[in-house]
């Protein structure tokens, strides 16, 4: 009789042991190449931090790969992009590390090949861009921007471009009257115009502004207005957590516009503010096993929380990064996404603005 329920207990055991799912084993990489393709140009931006992070994802993929990174340019990042999705195949062996692949699945046009929702996230790290203004605008604040002492030149790459259209969304929401200087080949070059007085209202990522942040005060030709600011999971927006003094766009229209707010304008604002959060991403081609997403972003993760990779990079950078995992990043962009597609009126405010200017 003392045995049975011991007996009973074991089977009971055995049993939950038998239905309790058991964690897949991460999958092994040993002697394998892995390629992170870039879709912007080597020496830019994404490379170079991308660049930085490799030496600590070489250690943190199981079996310890080779891991190369490769440069697929042009379009805007668009070839990569396409690369990535259409063309590699889904077994683990290429991560895309793409910059603006949801701004530009959002904005869409003929050289736009892939679904930003649909690829396999494996993590994102999120940006902001800050406004700058020339000294002689005169500008106290925002709403310096209203009456300014000289006429609003902004310079930039053109609308098809994320940034110019985000900040012609903000000036027109809040009233402001404008001119658009493009053609510039980037922000690098938009900031030689805005030195060279060119244009006197200028975006800078903050990637950009942070590191020169010092030498650009010291120079005293222009100062930051306002920050493009965070838009998240929250549905909020929020500044920056490197730019906490800094008034977000929204604030602005909040305090200026109150009543644009409830816009379809403002809406394809948030929707394309919203992109910056996963502005840096990594991710897999669409198909890609589950096994192999939940191991690379596993590593993906280790690798953009490891305390002195983040440590080394705000060094380097001379700005914190936010990340977000894996399976954080693919259901944001899925809501952002969602959200998006189900008010038309707001993909048409972005599509006209791209064809009417």
């Amino acid at each position: 009789m003392g045995t049975t329920p011991l007996r009973s207990t074991a089977v009971t055991l055995a049993l939950l042991f038998a239905a309790t799912p058991v964690a897949a084993a991460d999958v092994d990489f040993a002697g394998k190449t892995i390629r992170v393709v870039i879709n912007f140009t080597a020496g830019g931006p994404s490379d170079v931090f991308m660049r930085f992070f490799q030496p600590w994802l070489d250690k943190k993929v199981p079996g310890q790969p080779t891991i190369i990174v490769e440069n697929r340019t042009g379009a805007g990042g668009r070839i990569g992009a396409n690369y990535v999705y259409n063309v590699a195949k889904p077994d683990g062996l290429t991560i895309g590390f793409l910059t603006a692949a949801a701004s530009q699945a959002m904005l869409g046009d003929s050289k736009v090949k892939f679904d930003a929702a649909r690829f396999r996230w494996l993590g994102a790290v999120s940006q902001t861009q800050v406004l700058l203004a020339r000294k002689e605008l005169g500008l106290a604040g925002p709403q310096g921007l209203l009456k300014p002492a000289r006429p609003l030149v902004m310079g930039g790459t053109g609308l098809n471009g994320i940034n110019d259209l985000n900040t012609a969304l903000f000036l027109r929401m809040i009233g402001a009257t404008y001119k658009h200087v493009v053609g510039y080949r980037g922000q690098a070059e938009v900031m030689q115009a805005l030195r060279r007085n060119e244009v006197n209202l200028a975006d800078a990522g903050i990637t950009a502004y942070l590191p020169n942040r010092e030498s650009w005060q010291a120079e005293g030709l222009f100062a930051p207005i306002l920050q493009r600011g965070v838009f998240g999971a929250d549905g909020k927006f929020h500044r920056h957590a490197t730019l906490p003094d800094l008034p977000t766009m929204a604030e602005a229209i909040a305090s200026l516009r109150p009543a644009a707010m409830q816009t379809p304008q403002f809406g394809a604002f948030r929707a394309l503010v919203g992109t910056y959060n996963v502005q840096f991403a990594l991710v897999l081609p669409p198909g890609t096993g589950k096994d192999v997403v939940d191991t690379l972003a596993k590593a993906v993760s280790a690798t953009f929380r490891d305390p002195e990779a983040r440590r080394k990079a705000i060094a380097r950078f001379k700005v914190d990064y936010d990340f977000s995992d894996g399976p954080s990043a693919q259901a944001y962009v899925e809501r952002l996404f969602e959200a998006y597609n189900a008010d038309p009126a707001i993909a048409k405010v972005v599509q006209e603005l791209l064809k009417n200017g």
